[in-house]
């Protein structure tokens, strides 16, 4: 299941197509930038992309910063809906470096986000949250209180999609409430912000489908549809027709479900959002092999698997230059350290140059210095050995812990002492009264089961599951507002 990423950041002064051009002055360039701003969200993708490229081209002719600025990134977002990632990548990096980002809190935000949403088509979901609390610290530093909030809400957003694909509902749904606290605090209702509720509210209605939460989740999915026709955008039409497709198909009323997955369809085309399209026509097929429709059940599977190939041909075009940036960015503190080696290496040379007298100290002494440094390296190799091999060890040792608890095995808290014996000790220390079922509980969540995965292992419902994370937190005198799972790790 796919969960849309807050996308939408500026809010448009009006819309109007207008014929390639150039701009010859900053004025006409503003003015184009403002009147452009909404075009991707209203799925008008071919001019959004047109406009954005008249500017970046004027823009580079005056060197105007904030139009390549803005330009690029547009562009970059364009690309990113077409599972282009490494053109969008590209495009993102001339945004970066422009004079206007590096002096704009708002600008670096967009930066960072798009950065995010490229970790996160290649399923980096790690690094793609990396990149979005990095836009709470960003949201920090713009000084207007509204918009300040209103970029924390949508950080929390982005945050809680990446755990929603992690698969932890539990923190998925904390941040998801902390998103709607700040978006609670704005004090002004624009397109913007109502863009954003339904977001939000799409989300939660999808997690609640996960849940297996029907009733609360067509709540949600159908608060987010309530968005005033004139404020909406395909992508928040898209999801909650999408999910309530999905839940009608699952009650058996396909005709509802049709008419959602039809309407999901509609703005999917119009917005070129593969991926959703994908999904959409296998649900299509779906529908229609139940309805007993069979002409149109294979008209849309043709569509499905031609659709599944373009997106899979896409992928492997598009996911090695993310990846190779990735490692860039994780190897620059190195090649950093590279250069000022470098430049050391640069001056000792040259004074040993100009100091002949004690050339053959110098020569000695570098001798020595290799043979250390070969020395060391052995070390490091036989240490990186071991390193390796303790890896493996305690991947197999805690895969085993993890099929123990899964078969309810008696074994599994003997298993999981031997591995986490610090972790037991503590909170035995901290609560002496405390008894072996609670231990077994607290050695789950250690493990990071979900309350669907406790619920599945330890034969009880998943309500059940809650309170007793409820009784836990009593106990504990866990705060309300703090993620269980994160109290538990830091044990």
């Amino acid at each position: 299941m796919n969960r849309y990423l807050l996308i939408i950041l500026f809010l448009p002064l009006n819309s109007r197509l207008l014929q390639a051009q150039n701009f010859s002055s900053i004025k006409d360039i503003e003015d184009s930038l403002r009147s452009s701003e909404m075009l991707l969200a209203d799925g008008k993708q071919e001019e959004y992309m047109a406009r954005s490229n008249e500017i970046l081209e004027s823009s580079q002719k005056i060197h105007y910063s904030k139009g390549i600025a803005l330009a690029s990134y547009r562009i970059a977002m364009a690309l990113l809906y077409q599972k282009q990632t490494t053109k969008s990548l590209e495009y993102i990096k001339i945004s970066e470096k422009e004079v206007y980002t590096k002096q704009n809190p708002e600008q670096q935000f967009n930066i960072l986000k798009v950065t995010g949403l490229i970790y996160s088509a290649v399923n980096e979901y790690d690094e793609a949250l990396k990149e979005y609390r990095k836009m709470l610290i960003v949201s920090e530093k713009i000084p207007e209180a509204e918009s300040s909030n209103f970029y924390k809400s949508m950080s929390y957003n982005n945050i809680a999609v990446m755990y929603g694909r992690k698969q932890n509902n539990d923190s998925t749904l904390y941040y998801y409430n902390k998103a709607r606290y700040f978006l609670s605090k704005l004090k002004i209702s624009n397109r913007k912000t109502e863009i954003l509720k339904s977001y939000l509210n799409g989300n939660i209605g999808e997690i609640k489908y996960l849940q297996h939460q029907k009733d609360s989740a067509k709540y949600y999915l159908k608060e987010a549809l309530k968005v005033v026709p004139q404020n909406r955008t395909g992508s928040t039409i898209v999801f909650p027709f999408k999910y309530l497709a999905n839940i009608y198909f699952d009650e058996g009323d396909y005709k509802n479900a049709k008419i959602s997955n039809d309407s999901a369809i509609i703005y999917a085309e119009k917005l070129n959002d593969l991926t959703s399209l994908k999904y959409l026509y296998e649900l299509r097929f779906k529908i229609s092999e139940q309805q007993k429709n069979l002409p149109e059940a294979q008209k849309e599977l043709k569509k499905f698997v031609k659709l599944k190939d373009s997106i899979n041909t896409l992928e492997k075009e598009n996911i090695k230059e993310p990846f190779k940036h990735l490692v860039q960015k994780k190897n620059i503190e190195i090649q950093d350290g590279k250069k000022y080696r470098n430049t050391i290496f640069y001056w000792a040379t040259l004074a040993v140059g100009l100091l002949l007298l004690i050339l053959t100290s110098v020569f000695r002494r570098k001798k020595k210095l290799e043979k250390e440094n070969l020395k060391n390296t052995k070390v490091i190799e036989a240490k990186h050995h071991e390193v390796e091999n303790l890896k493996v060890k305690i991947n197999e040792a805690f895969e085993e812990m993890v099929e123990l608890a899964k078969d309810n095995n008696p074994e599994f808290m003997t298993r999981f002492r031997e591995i986490y014996p610090e972790f037991c000790n503590s909170l035995l220390k901290m609560y002496p009264d405390i008894n072996n079922e609670t231990l077994r509980f607290c050695a789950l969540l250690k493990l990071n089961f979900s309350t669907k995965d406790i619920s599945e292992y330890t034969f009880v419902t998943p309500r059940a599951v809650q309170i007793r994370k409820n009784r836990l937190r009593k106990k504990f005198n866990i705060p309300s507002d703090e993620d269980i799972y994160l109290w538990i790790n830091e044990i």
